[in-house]
C-alpha cells in the first residue's frame, strides 16, 4: 500500500498505456483467479495502487493490472521516477510478493545470460524442479548453499551440461511405475552423494537392483534414502563400500 500523502495516486481505464517490464515476473495464473475472487468481494484497489515508472512500465502490480483488464475496473497508480531497471531495485520495488527461483532465472534469461538458458533448458529437459537442478549441476556430494547464493546474485558458473546429462541418464536405473519418487530432490541427493563416491560403480549397483529394486521405498530424508541405496548396493558383496557418514566406522 502506498501510504506517503505526497505521491500522486492517478487511475484511468486505457489500459493501453500500460507496457510490460523486461525483467519482470511472468504471470501466474492462479494468483489472477484468486485476485479477481478477492476484488469481488472488496474492491480495494484504490488503496493498493500499481507502480509503473516513467515509461509507463509496470513495476509492481502486474496481476492487478491484469484482473482490471478482465473486470473492466479502473487501474490506479503511481508513478515513481523509477529508471533503474536493475534486479535490486525492481525487487525493492516489487512488494507484494517475495521472488522465488523462478523468478530470478525469468530476469536473467531476459538479459540474455546464457547460464540462465542452459539451466531452464536442463529442468525442461528433465522435468524436475530448479532446487534440483542446482543440486545436480552445482552442488558438491553434500551439498552447499553457495549454489543457490551465487544463482540468486547473477554469478553462477557455466554449468556442466554433459555431466549432468550423465548423471541424469544413471538415474534411469531407478526408473519404474511405483518409483515416482526417484526425481524428487531428496532421492536425488542422496544419489548425488552415492554418484560423487570414487568407490562407486553404476554397473554394480544396476546389477544388485535386478534382484533388489522390489526394496526400494520412498523415504521421508536423504538420509534414509542413502541407508536403503547402500544396503542394494553392498547385498552379498564381499567389501562393503560406506556412502552414508552415519555408517561409517
Amino acid at each position: 500500500m502506498v501510504e506517503d500523502s505526497k505521491i500522486k495516486i492517478s487511475k484511468t481505464k486505457d489500459y493501453s498505456k500500460f507496457k510490460f517490464l523486461k525483467g519482470n515476473r511472468q504471470l501466474d495464473r492462479r494468483n489472477i483467479n484468486t485476485l479477481i475472487d478477492s476484488i469481488k468481494n472488496n474492491n480495494l484497489l484504490s488503496c493498493n495502487p500499481i507502480i509503473v515508472n516513467s515509461k509507463m512500465e509496470v513495476i509492481d502490480g502486474q496481476h492487478r493490472l491484469e484482473v482490471c483488464k478482465k473486470l473492466k475496473l479502473e487501474v490506479y497508480y503511481v508513478e515513481l521516477d523509477a529508471k533503474d531497471t536493475s534486479l535490486n531495485s525492481i525487487i525493492n520495488l516489487q512488494y507484494s510478493k517475495r521472488w522465488v527461483g523462478e523468478d530470478y532465472l525469468q530476469y536473467y534469461i531476459s538479459q540474455g545470460r546464457h547460464n540462465y538458458i542452459l539451466l531452464r533448458d536442463f529442468a525442461e529437459t528433465y522435468n524436475i524442479s530448479l532446487d534440483t537442478v542446482l543440486n545436480v549441476l552445482y552442488r558438491n556430494a553434500r551439498g552447499s548453499g553457495g549454489a543457490k547464493k551465487a544463482f540468486k546474485e547473477g554469478t553462477i558458473e557455466t554449468p556442466n551440461i554433459k555431466a549432468g546429462h550423465e548423471f541424469m541418464n544413471a538415474l534411469t536405473i531407478f526408473m519404474g511405475p511405483r518409483n515416482d519418487f526417484c526425481k524428487t530432490r531428496t532421492f536425488i541427493s542422496a544419489f548425488k552423494i552415492m554418484w560423487s563416491n570414487p568407490q562407486f560403480n553404476l554397473k554394480q549397483l544396476q546389477n544388485k537392483l535386478e534382484y533388489q529394486s522390489s526394496i526400494l521405498k520412498r523415504c521421508a530424508t536423504k538420509e534414509q534414502y542413502l541407508e536403503l541405496l547402500e544396503y542394494i548396493y553392498n547385498y552379498k558383496s564381499r567389501e562393503t563400500v560406506f556412502f552414508s557418514e552415519n555408517r561409517k566406522l
